[in-house]
Formats: C-alpha cells, sequence, structure tokens
C-alpha cells in the first residue's frame, strides 16, 4: 500500500487584466484543502551481481513502482492515470 500525506499547499492564481498599458498583473494567493490518499501499488525489480573479484563484485538493482495517480486536494480533481516510479541502483559488495 502507498500512503500519500500531503501538507497544506496553497494554490497561485494569476488575474487576466495584464496587457500593455493596464496596472500589473495583480497575483492573489489562495490555500488549498489537501487530504490523505491510499492507494495500492504493484512493486516489481531485478538484480545482478558481477563478481569481479573472488571477494569483491559489483551489484546492479531495479525496482519499479506502478500505481494510480494520488488525489491528494479537493481543489482539483485526479486524472485517474497510472504514473511509474523508477528506481535504479548501482553498488559495490564485498563478500567474506
Amino acid at each position: 500500500m502507498l500512503l500519500n500525506v500531503p501538507t497544506q499547499g496553497s494554490v497561485t492564481r494569476t488575474t487576466a487584466s495584464c496587457g500593455p498599458g493596464t496596472t500589473p498583473c495583480q497575483i492573489t494567493t489562495s490555500t488549498a484543502s489537501t487530504k490523505t490518499s491510499t492507494q495500492g501499488v504493484f512493486v516489481y525489480g531485478a538484480g545482478l551481481d558481477w563478481t569481479l573479484l573472488p571477494h569483491l563484485g559489483l551489484r546492479f538493482q531495479y525496482r519499479g513502482n506502478l500505481y494510480k495517480a494520488a488525489d491528494l486536494t479537493n481543489a482539483f480533481s485526479s486524472t485517474d492515470a497510472f504514473t511509474h516510479t523508477a528506481e535504479p541502483m548501482v553498488g559495490a559488495f564485498l563478500r567474506f
């Protein structure tokens, strides 16, 4: 399960009274309410250990997360689209 707990955010909105010969654009800031979202996540991965010397080698790993985009604010609706997070990793290992 993936738990999204957002902090309170703000939405910046610019008025449409901009242009040549008018006053500068006015920017107003309003606070958007947020909510916690929990959804399932599909996690997959693979790894490879490549031995260079008898006790020393390199490790290559990949982990992917596939889940629905979070619906965190009441001001905008969710896209109901899936999103993907990729986590490639490289490291060295020492075997005793």
